[in-house]
């Protein structure tokens, strides 16, 4: 097809053609399902039962903070956000908290789009990555407004370029501001991007089964709307406070549970692009080339995090990878 976008009216056509309950959150017609009036879920309220059930599905071992008070605390994170992104682009904008629960990161990963622009952030401070994630449907009017102009009134279909991210970059910071401000606490935190994916299927942040705490906000500038989302290891939120746990200078009993804990270690040999129906006939014995170099270095992850550079090999008859640096 020739075309790539939808307009805003086709948009919300398809969507009104939908069933209740039909495709991911916020795609369905307004006001249907569980959804409130923008068509993304509602927070959830303190004493739901509901809400109380799902946050205790988790056979964790760790304490889960209560979601009124991360709820308060995300509320001040939209209005001092809407604020400052008001200012940047010098229009009006509306930010406002549409959804707080306790999730695992695969759950969260299958409901985002694609493509979307999904980050990695990390913090020396942080015994953990967190992941932030913009959708293009509001993204691509940001970056209209950041340029000076206008919007298109359609929504691209497509992931963003370099420079496109550099200016959602912009974005962040000032998010993660305001979330230092109102949801970490006193330690500031220097967050470094470490990975950008439009496809959030391949962003293998933490580990499928990880225990997360997911706020999303519904942004709204002009006529185009669209989520950001936070998702959080609920195993860096303090159960007391509600607050980002820092983890520079843990207590000699955190200490000790970190030292004896366990992290996913993860090599990547090559990645490579076949068509569907090349996909349908392999068969075993048959050979995929790929543009890595069989001797060429390769980079080991814990938990998402870029940490090791290392070279495939074998010992006592097992594969194996020796560590370069």
């Amino acid at each position: 097809m020739g075309r790539e976008d939808l307009s805003r009216a086709e948009l919300e056509s398809l969507r009104g053609a939908l069933p209740p309950g039909f495709g991911p959150p916020g795609f369905g017609p307004p006001g249907s399902g569980p959804a409130g009036a923008s068509g993304v879920p509602a927070p959830h309220a303190a004493g739901d039962p509901a809400s109380r059930r799902r946050d205790g599905a988790f056979g964790t071992g760790v304490a889960q903070p209560p979601l009124d008070l991360l709820q308060t605390q995300h509320e001040r994170v939209a209005r001092s956000f809407r604020d400052a992104l008001s200012r940047v682009l010098s229009s009006a904008v509306d930010v406002r908290l549409s959804g707080l629960e306790v999730s695992t990161y695969h759950r969260f990963i299958a409901l985002l789009v694609t493509p979307t622009c999904c980050q990695t952030l990390k913090a020396d401070a942080l015994a953990g990555p967190v992941v932030f994630d913009l959708d293009t449907a509001i993204a691509f009017p940001i970056i209209d407004r950041l340029l000076g102009g206008q919007e298109s009134g359609s929504i691209a279909r497509r992931p963003l370029t370099d420079i496109e991210q550099r200016l959602v970059a912009r974005v962040t910071g000032l998010f993660l501001a305001a979330w230092q401000s109102h949801a970490v606490g006193e330690t500031s935190l220097a967050f470094d991007a470490i990975r950008v994916e439009s496809d959030p299927r391949m962003l293998q942040a933490m580990s499928a089964g990880e225990p997360v705490v997911v706020a999303r906000y519904l942004l709204v500038v002009g006529r185009s709307e669209g989520l950001l989302q936070l998702c959080v290891p609920l195993r860096l939120i303090d159960a007391a406070s509600g607050r980002l746990a820092n983890a520079a200078a843990p207590t000699s009993g955190a200490a000790a549970k970190v030292a004896d804990g366990t992290v996913e270690l993860v090599v990547e040999l090559a990645r490579t692009r076949i068509s569907a129906e090349d996909m349908a006939t392999l068969r075993p014995g048959d050979i995929i080339t790929t543009d890595q170099d069989a001797t060429a270095p390769l980079t080991a992850t814990a938990e998402g995090v870029r940490t090791l550079r290392v070279r495939p090999g074998a010992h006592e008859g097992r594969k194996a990878i020796r560590v370069e640096e």
